[in-house]
């Protein structure tokens, strides 16, 4: 009777032991199964992000294209003297420089590559020294493009001239506009700046017709330059006598003479220059 107890006691034992055993083998592979389940999205979110950095990627380079096709991309049409100078001082170095002036007739005119505006560049510091000053001229295309090239004179050295006059005056328009001017005194000697300037254009004329004119043709142009001198001064200071006394005399005395000795350097080229 006690064996027999013994032995159901065992059995009992063992089924409880068995049944321990399955538990943790259930429970083990359980808590595997949900660490397998938990690992899955945490792997597909960082696909999720090496997607979302590529599709990123893509879109920087996208506007990265965009901007370069941009910045090439051709300029908007230029419609004005004034537009090709402003758009010309960008592209050269020598726009930063105040003593180098850009200068245009604001004529538009065709070749076989379009439609342009002729630009002169002129050092003015050689100019006042005596000197022609003359940089070159450059085209300035309608569409933004631009070259240098030689002013022909292949029709008459008289429409060369034109322009250079006209340029010469684009000048000065944007040197009064810019003017930093504050007292009379400042104005005279701006005046007396733009008068130098026309003067040693004038001399530069003149000596050409030195080479262009005949003799007699010379000397009847001497006779009239002289009286021409005579009217500058005395017009001049007629001008100058309606503020007699007073600061801004001698500043239109000298702003007459610019004046006029402009207009005559017109007269010249016009009347004389073949």
């Amino acid at each position: 009777m006690k064996r027999g107890l013994r032995m159901k006691n065992c059995r009992n034992f063992l089924l409880v032991m068995l049944l321990t055993v399955v538990l943790i083998i259930f429970t083990a592979c359980g808590t595997s199964a949900k660490q397998s389940t938990s690992d899955r999205p945490a792997t597909k979110g960082a696909l999720d992000v090496d997607a979302e950095i590529s599709e990123k990627t893509e879109e920087q380079d996208q506007v990265a294209k965009q901007t370069d096709q941009k910045s090439s991309a051709p300029n908007s049409q230029i419609t004005s003297g004034e537009e090709a100078v402003q758009y010309l001082k960008q592209q050269l170095k020598e726009g930063n420089d105040d003593a180098i002036t850009f200068g245009t007739d604001g004529k538009l005119v065709t070749d076989d590559n379009g439609s342009y505006y002729t630009i002169q560049l002129v050092d003015i510091q050689l100019r006042v020294s005596g000197k022609t000053g003359n940089l070159g001229y450059y085209k300035v295309y309608q569409d933004g493009t631009y070259e240098l090239y030689q002013l022909e004179v292949s029709d008459t050295e008289k429409e060369a001239y034109i322009k250079q006059l006209n340029a010469i005056e684009q000048e000065m328009k944007e040197l009064r506009q810019n003017s930093e001017a504050t007292t009379t005194l400042d104005m005279e000697e701006e005046e007396a700046n733009r008068y130098k300037i026309w003067d040693v254009e004038l001399n530069e004329i003149y000596g050409v017709l030195k080479e262009q004119l005949s003799k007699e043709q010379m000397e009847k142009l001497r006779e009239a330059q002289r009286n021409w001198i005579k009217h500058r001064d005395e017009t001049a200071k007629e001008a100058s006598l309606k503020y007699e006394g007073g600061s801004m005399e001698s500043l239109e005395y000298v702003a007459t003479q610019a004046t006029l000795t402009k207009e005559r350097c017109y007269e010249l080229v016009s009347n004389y220059l073949q």
